[in-house]
């Protein structure tokens, strides 16, 4: 039986590295059309579906294992951010001004981190992309 599918390893040009080969959903429904699909005479191997199941089990568990580690950079980040409370910093306002002043709030608004600076002009609410330095 002859297929138009390349074989593995063969290199499958650019990929983005957000999604490099198949997803859960994408391998369970080739698994299930190849077994659909095969040749009664010749029905896949105990081997090979073994084979399949170990390779859908490894996949699991990179997906969780991706994750976790997703979940361990945010809350290690949110951690690190928290840690500013109180300390001095230097932020670029929206007039491209550097203002000095100290963090006393951090927020956390979806995928972006803002910063609530009080100075001597008052106070001012930032993302932490405007934050140029922190000090003690």
């Amino acid at each position: 039986m002859s297929s138009n599918v390349p074989p593995v390893g063969s290199g499958v040009g650019n990929l983005s590295m957000h999604r490099i080969g198949l997803g859960r959903e994408d391998f369970l429904k080739l698994l299930v059309t190849q077994m659909k699909n095969q040749n009664p005479l010749e029905p896949l191997h105990h081997h090979e579906f073994i084979a399949q199941l170990a390779t859908f089990s490894t996949l699991e568990q990179v997906i969780q294992l991706n994750e976790n580690f997703v979940n361990f950079t945010t809350l290690t980040s949110k951690a690190n951010v928290l840690s500013m409370l109180n300390k001095e910093v230097k932020v670029k306002a929206d007039t491209d001004e550097i203002i000095t002043g100290k963090v006393v709030e951090i927020g956390f608004e979806k995928e972006k981190i803002m910063v609530t600076i009080s100075h001597p002009g008052g106070i001012l609410n930032v993302g932490l992309d405007s934050l140029v330095s922190v000090k003690n």
